[in-house]
């Protein structure tokens, strides 16, 4: 009779290992998405235009990593692209915090800083931008080769213009159409500058 029970208790033990060990695998459940991949599927939504689901998908690779500049910058430029102006810029200013001297991340705030007219930023932006790329003007943008280094170039003229500075607006002005004179002591050098400005801005 002792046997017995031994033998049962033995067999319940084993029974409720198994129980546990099925169970702790169940709870284990499948390995979280991989942010990289989530990334990627935004940003070919983003280059067929399809900014809506490109966001989910950049919304779902910030879910796994809060911290991942690509997915910041893609959920950036998707909201510049929807109007969203305000959570475009603060997605890239929390790229930025994370990657300071990403030209990438720089020219999108750029672009975001500008349209809310916070021009201060802008011409920080623009100006660490230039450092970032070594002052060069082959940049393109990997997944929209309409923004280059001439459009980063235009607005932080626009926004130093803005900001009062004016040699540095006319620097960017006159490296991007050498052609252009300016005399600052001429009391039209102001209308001059922000004319050509526009001009260049299209």
């Amino acid at each position: 009779m002792k046997n017995k029970s031994l033998f049962m208790l033995s067999a319940m033990l084993v029974l409720l290992a198994l129980l546990c060990s099925c169970s702790s695998d169940d709870n284990d459940g499948p390995p979280p998405p991989d942010p990289n991949a989530l990334s990627a599927e935004g940003w070919t939504a983003y280059e067929s235009g399809d900014f809506t689901n490109a966001l989910v998908k950049f919304n779902e690779a910030l879910g796994v990593d809060s911290n991942h500049i690509d997915a910041r910058l893609g959920a950036g430029w998707c909201q510049i692209r929807l109007g969203s102006l305000q959570s475009a810029y603060q997605h890239l200013t929390n790229a930025i915090g994370n990657a300071p001297q990403n030209a990438d991340v720089l020219a999108a705030r750029t672009v975001a800083a500008t349209l809310l007219n916070d021009f201060g930023i802008a011409v920080m932006d623009g100006s660490n931008f230039l450092q970032a790329t070594s002052n060069g003007d082959s940049y393109v943008f990997a997944h929209d080769s309409t923004v280059q280094s001439r459009d980063v170039r235009i607005l932080y003229a626009l926004a130093a213009f803005h900001e009062g500075y004016y040699s540095t607006a006319q620097t960017q002005v006159v490296h991007l159409n050498p052609a252009l004179t300016f005399d600052p002591t001429a009391p039209t050098y102001l209308a001059e500058l922000i004319a050509a400005i526009e001009a260049l801005m299209g």
